[in-house]
């Protein structure tokens, strides 16, 4: 999936759940399923490994980048339980290698006032 793909379909469950915030008085909005609980833990998973590729992160099962950065998807830490596993997250990475293999990173298109400098990607979409 390209960006744009994801963050329309995160745009699309957000509005599914929260929709028109000032109307909906809290106690009338629905609870998350479980199948789009799944669906946004995956699509939050593509954005980090679409990050780790435009910076230049192995993305290989065992790799630092790999521990670091994804197993928290399917191991779950403090913060949240996991909701894919091990197996979908290579499955993402796969995916993710594939789309990616057709876009353009651009290196050093900003730089914040510390002087760390950002990567760019054209997906081509």
């Amino acid at each position: 999936m390209t960006q744009k793909q994801i963050e329309k379909a995160k745009d699309e469950l957000n509005f599914k759940y929260y929709g028109d915030e000032v109307r909906i008085p809290a106690n009338e909005k629905q609870p998350w399923t479980k199948k789009d609980k799944v669906l946004m833990e995956e699509l939050s998973c593509r954005d980090m490994i679409n990050s780790m590729l435009i910076y230049g992160s192995n993305t290989d099962e065992g790799s630092w980048a790999f521990n670091k950065y994804l197993a928290s998807y399917y191991e779950g830490n403090v913060w949240h339980k996991a909701l894919l596993t091990k197996e979908r997250v290579l499955e993402l990475v796969a995916e993710q290698n594939a789309d990616f293999a057709k876009a353009t990173v651009h290196h050093n298109v900003y730089e914040d006032s510390e002087g760390c400098t950002y990567n760019s990607c054209d997906w081509g979409d």
